[in-house]
């Protein structure tokens, strides 16, 4: 089964198959571990989704830390009514246990019996901070 690209459709439903992404970590965590990881998920077509709607497992386990939405509007990225960043990013603290040196796996999937197929929600990107 190949991994996806982002953008990527997210799956929705309890019987969907998980969005699979193949990640890479090119930081040295071996040389400078980290103290803490930031895994931020930015989702574009729905705007509020709660933290129970949404399963993420990275490398096989399940975040269990619970997500916030941040608001994707910066500043420095102009007033553009078609800029994609704009949208709101949901994100996870997550401990560096869960991440390993060069190649990860992330899982994604939404469940929730009151969101529909035929909703156009896309993962849009992906981002990893690593703070030393």
């Amino acid at each position: 089964e190949m991994p996806m690209q982002i953008p990527a459709k997210i799956p929705i439903g309890e019987n969907s198959t998980p969005l699979k992404i193949d990640f890479l970590i090119a930081d040295d965590l071996k040389k400078y571990p980290p103290r803490k990881m930031l895994f931020r998920i930015q989702i574009r077509g729905l705007v509020k989704l709660t933290r129970s709607e949404i399963l993420v497992v990275i490398n096989g386990m399940g975040i269990t830390e619970t997500g916030r939405w941040l608001p994707g509007y910066r500043l420095w990225m102009g007033n553009l009514k078609n800029n994609p960043y704009i949208d709101p990013w949901l994100e996870f603290r997550t401990s560096p246990d869960y991440w390993r040196q060069d190649n990860n796996q992330v899982e994604i999937k939404i469940v929730s019996s009151s969101l529909t197929s035929d909703r156009n929600i896309f993962l849009r990107g992906m981002e990893l901070e690593v703070i030393y």
